[in-house]
């Protein structure tokens, strides 16, 4: 075995039985029953392999000790010509996020996730096949301890509208509220993409998250949310939108939101699906809502943030698994795409209501 791979194997296993200090900009490791010198003497061997004696490890800053290591890793799979050990990537991609979790400074931290990410894709292209995201996700969600998840509200309208059951109201409206805590947010997937689409003095922003889009309604209405998750279907299915149509304010109550959105999936020239779920009399309500989002794609739906009279809230359903216990969806409130637990899926659900509406987007086929 050459020293380089010894370095590699001393490396590994000083990681496997290390924990990570981040003090101020400066990276240390303390070793789980040895000493402190004993492993960032293993941890400099590991990285010299990576950086060519260019800087001394044991001093570096946590994403240079990031870039070392993956580095180090690069050229093992470079000399090996296959990818690592599968629990050999596991612990430097467990270590490093680790790292990242503890790291205060955001910069230092994108940096850490940044070269964390390339050792996922250098794994990957050795194995000769792209795997799911959710590595990177979890990596790119890895957030300071108790730092709470950052957060867009739309403008507060003067007027909103509530469920068909309670009439509009003049009230002034309640301050921007939370839809789904951070403890039920399992992902906040990355978007990859961003465009600013324009149409004559109207211009509207939109991201892409895995090539769906992502548009946040113009204010707190109800029907806002409404048209803002139909422009969001249209794109997807390669429409033209209206943007001054998603921008508009409309105050109209709960039907009227659905059957405007309807008209503007038929006005981009696409065929859009109404079906509705009946939580109140059927027990398989959601099992219903899966089905649909399996044969026609992702589902328009009105979900409500609070209690029984709770203010009501449209988003886009793009997944319910049964298995994971888990829901996908873009929620244009806050203008992400996330995934959520069932349960925390389940209590958004009006369980007295006997037809909430579904709205879909075939694909052509």
């Amino acid at each position: 075995m050459t020293a380089a791979a010894d370095n590699f194997r001393a490396g590994i296993d000083a990681l496997k039985q290390s924990d990570v200090l981040i003090t101020d900009k400066k990276f240390e490791v303390i070793a789980k029953g040895s000493m402190k010198g004993r492993v960032l003497k293993t941890l400099s061997s590991f990285c010299r392999v990576a950086t060519q004696g260019k800087f001394d490890p044991t001093h570096l800053r946590a994403d240079k000790v990031a870039k070392a290591l993956y580095a180090a890793c690069a050229q093992q799979c470079e000399t090996n010509k296959k990818p690592l050990d599968k629990e050999d990537f596991d612990t430097v991609l467990n270590f490093l996020t680790k790292v990242a979790g503890k790291t205060k400074d955001e910069k230092m931290r994108t940096k850490i996730v940044k070269h964390a990410n390339a050792l996922i894709h250098l794994q990957d292209s050795h194995q000769g096949f792209k795997k799911e995201s959710s590595q990177v996700e979890k990596l790119e969600n890895v957030k300071k301890e108790k730092e709470p998840l950052v957060r867009k509200f739309p403008k507060e309208s003067f007027k909103y509208s509530v469920y068909v059951h309670f009439p509009s109201s003049n009230k002034t409206p309640p301050s921007p509220k939370k839809f789904f805590e951070d403890k039920d947010i399992l992902t906040l997937h990355r978007t990859t993409k961003q465009e600013v689409l324009k149409q004559g003095k109207e211009e509207l922003t939109v991201e892409y998250s895995d090539g769906k889009a992502i548009i946040q309604q113009v204010d707190t209405n109800f029907s806002s949310a409404i048209n803002a998750a139909a422009a969001m279907l249209i794109l997807d299915r390669g429409g033209k939108i209206d943007i001054s149509a998603v921008k508009a304010t409309r105050q109209i109550d709960y039907p009227s939101a659905f059957k405007e959105a309807k008209e503007d999936i038929e006005k981009a020239g696409l065929k859009a699906i109404h079906s509705t779920i009946s939580p109140n009399q059927d027990p398989d309500h959601l099992q219903k809502l899966a089905e649909l989002i399996s044969k026609n794609g992702s589902a328009i739906m009105n979900v409500l943030m609070g209690e029984i009279h709770g203010e009501p809230r449209g988003l886009i359903v793009d997944n319910l698994s049964f298995d994971s216990k888990t829901v996908r969806l873009r929620d244009p409130y806050h203008g992400w795409d996330i995934t959520v637990s069932l349960d925390a899926f389940k209590k958004m659900i009006p369980q007295w209501s006997t037809s909430l509406d579904i709205i879909q987007i075939p694909s052509k086929k």
